[in-house]
């Protein structure tokens, strides 16, 4: 049976789509597609928000959930105990390559490998659009419930606003299947955490970065 031509076009994107997963998935042009997606201007932001919401200390755990190749790493001074947590192995292989300051463990969000209020600062940077319905709720459950009272979360994530034409190109053929908007993800942070600092800004996509504590 023929396909009809707009199938024939669907499935040339899908072909493409699966393509740029693959390619996107190596590390290093992972980090490559990072860098051109202006990852140096959030860098900048997000330094801003950790110098106005977290107190440094030597020796305290800053966890990257869902950390990649833990570009986050250079965000934070070496004297920090910096542990990367992702569900890739090629991600993590892709951070001890780099041979920088820090720990990789192979973990879920779902169930953090740390006891209760153990962690001072955990991140949570462009993770959002990857988890299906029901995770992030569950992800956000267990980083309050590792985070010491006074802990930090940082949180930066593209939205997705369908106005925005360059951001419904770069949505189609993104890794991440599920954006979501400012006001679902803001519920979903408030619900264990009280913000302390919310801002919006915009690059090709639109992004919320945000600083909060855990909920007693």
């Amino acid at each position: 049976m023929k396909s009809k031509p707009g199938q024939t076009d669907e499935l040339r994107v899908g072909r493409i789509t699966a393509l740029i997963h693959r390619a996107v998935a190596r590390p290093r042009v992972y980090d490559a597609v990072q860098t051109a997606g202006g990852a140096a201007y959030t860098d900048m932001r997000v330094r801003k928000a950790i110098a106005r919401s977290v107190t440094l200390a030597p020796g305290m755990t800053v966890i990257d959930v869902g950390g990649g190749t833990g570009r986050s790493r250079l965000l934070w001074p070496s004297n920090v105990r910096y542990v990367l947590i992702d569900n890739d192995h090629e991600k993590i292989a892709g951070f001890e390559a780099k041979r920088v300051e820090g720990e990789a463990v192979y973990a879920d969000a779902k169930a953090l490998p740390f006891a209760d209020a153990t962690v001072d600062v955990a991140m949570l940077s462009a993770v959002i659009h990857h988890l299906p319905p029901g995770v992030p709720e569950v992800a956000l459950g267990e980083i309050q419930r590792v985070l010491k009272p006074d802990g930090r979360l940082i949180l930066h994530d593209a939205v997705w606003r369908r106005w925005r034409p360059v951001g419904r190109v770069m949505w189609r053929f993104d890794r991440g299947s599920y954006p979501r908007g400012k006001a679902e993800i803001t519920a979903i942070v408030d619900a264990h955490f009280k913000i302390l600092s919310f801002e919006e800004y915009s690059i090709f996509h639109r992004y919320v970065l945000l600083a909060a504590r855990p909920r007693p």
